[in-house]
């Protein structure tokens, strides 16, 4: 069993790793980070955890707005919360993702324990009948509550949210563009966003998708020939001009190199979000 930390307080963090690190069971951990955002891109790049150990008031992205995220895109994972807080309103949140267990600091040794032994004993009946019913639940989500990396690999997301790249020929060249913002983005400034990138991009432009989760804009855009680069990378610094003046804020962007048709095109995303160029 695979367990990740989210804990921003070092010493409450150090604990929860000794005592899995301690444990007799067959546990081990993935990996402990300081906040919600950190520990969603893990799970982004490592599918094969089973348990996510939370605090709840951590910056960037707190523990319950984390266990939103599984609870909606991995729910095959397991989320305990271990927090100081014992309000009913978190509580309450907690039992709508579903977490399964709500532990009170200081965190007894043998309480946690318990608790990962009983999810231990069933996680992989667990997993096979959540993944089961996984994708017809994700088909049912609007634009933006589903991650990047779902739509982008998986066809039946990508052909509700991103229908013109999902029909792509796999001898079609393209990059992807993924744009952010110094602040966080709402559903107005991704608006402006596709207006601007319609304009600029044109017939080129071969797909968008807004995701709240991942907090970004992602774009596919047709291209001739990897000659092109250097066009694409003038469009989409004026793409970021005139949304530096349209939306008040400063943009950033990566731009892919050259990949053909949806097979590599989530490998194509996670290199432009990797490379802030303008």
């Amino acid at each position: 069993m695979k367990i990740l930390i989210a804990e921003d307080e070092y010493y409450a963090r150090q604990r929860l790793i000794k005592i899995i690190r301690e444990c007799d069971m067959e546990a081990e951990l993935a990996a402990a980070v300081e906040n919600g955002r950190e520990a969603v891109d893990f799970l982004e790049q490592n599918t094969d955890v089973d348990v996510v150990l939370t605090d709840i008031i951590m910056p960037r992205m707190n523990g319950l707005e984390l266990a939103e995220y599984i609870h909606v895109n991995m729910p095959y994972i397991q989320v305990v919360i271990v927090s100081g807080y014992e309000e009913f309103d978190y509580a309450r949140k907690a039992i709508e993702y579903e977490v399964k267990q709500y532990i009170i600091k200081p965190v007894k040794r043998e309480l946690l324990l318990r608790v990962l032994r009983q999810l231990e004993e069933k996680q992989e009946s667990f997993r096979r009948e959540v993944e089961a019913g996984v994708l017809e639940r994700l088909k049912k989500l609007p634009n933006g509550y589903t991650s990047s990396k779902q739509v982008l690999t998986k066809k039946e997301l990508m052909q509700i949210h991103m229908p013109q790249a999902a029909a792509m020929s796999e001898e079609t060249p393209c990059r992807i563009f993924v744009i952010q913002l110094e602040r966080t983005m709402n559903t107005r400034d991704a608006g402006i966003l596709h207006k601007i990138c319609a304009q600029k991009l044109d017939s080129r432009l071969a797909g968008t998708f807004f995701c709240q989760m991942n907090d970004e804009y992602v774009a596919a855009v047709r291209t001739e020939e990897d000659s092109e680069g250097n066009a694409l990378f003038r469009d989409l610094e004026g793409i970021l001009n005139y949304c530096h003046v349209q939306l008040e804020t400063g943009v950033v962007a990566g731009m892919s190199r050259l990949f053909y048709g949806t097979a590599n095109i989530y490998d194509a995303y996670k290199e432009g979000a990797d490379y802030n160029g303008c």
